[in-house]
């Protein structure tokens, strides 16, 4: 495309429509750069690249969006539920996928998603559905870049789902504000 300089004129005609689109679409547009991983480029262009952070795997996080938790539990559901909602936290924003293989869950589904703030698991097996080249799911949500924080479950020195484990990774993603 060949590009000729605007004249003034030309220059705010041009701010009238395009706050007429961003207006009524700017979401669907930062959604949009996002996935295509162009949104620093436009901030880098606007002169305001601090005006997100991502962390090192390349996702930006959003504090505020749901927790999701893999993984076989050694405490039901219920108890899931009332451990995380004693934090504040909505039962609307977790998604508990529960059981040794955790079929059904579509692991792509949170890559550069803004629907996630928090990834938590536990014991699943190692050769499962979208490990791709990676020893497990774990690994490669902890390895490539735009998936959320992944928290893995401790208890002793195992992946395991208890009520204190789940305490610990909801109390230490608080402190370094990965959820809020």
């Amino acid at each position: 495309m060949q590009y000729t300089p605007l004249d003034v004129e030309e220059i705010v005609e041009l701010e009238e429509r395009l706050l007429a689109v961003l207006k009524e679409d700017f979401y669907t547009i930062l959604l949009n750069l996002n996935r295509s991983e162009q949104l620093g480029n436009l901030l880098i262009l606007l002169g305001h690249p601090e005006l997100i952070e991502k962390n090192d795997n390349g996702y930006v996080p959003l504090t505020d969006r749901s927790i999701v938790i893999l993984g076989e539990s050694s405490i039901d559901a219920n108890d899931v539920m009332k451990t995380i909602t004693k934090f504040g936290i909505s039962k609307d924003r977790v998604e508990l996928h529960l059981g040794y293989k955790p079929n059904g869950f579509n692991l792509d589904a949170l890559k550069y998603s803004i629907n996630y703030s928090l990834v938590l698991v536990g014991p699943m097996p190692h050769s499962m559905e979208g490990k791709d080249e990676y020893t497990s799911i774990i690994s490669r949500m902890e390895k490539e870049a735009g998936f959320p924080p992944v928290k893995r479950l401790i208890a002793g020195n195992e992946l395991k789902i208890t009520k204190t484990s789940i305490r610990n990774a909801i109390g230490e993603a608080f402190e370094k504000g990965i959820i809020t």
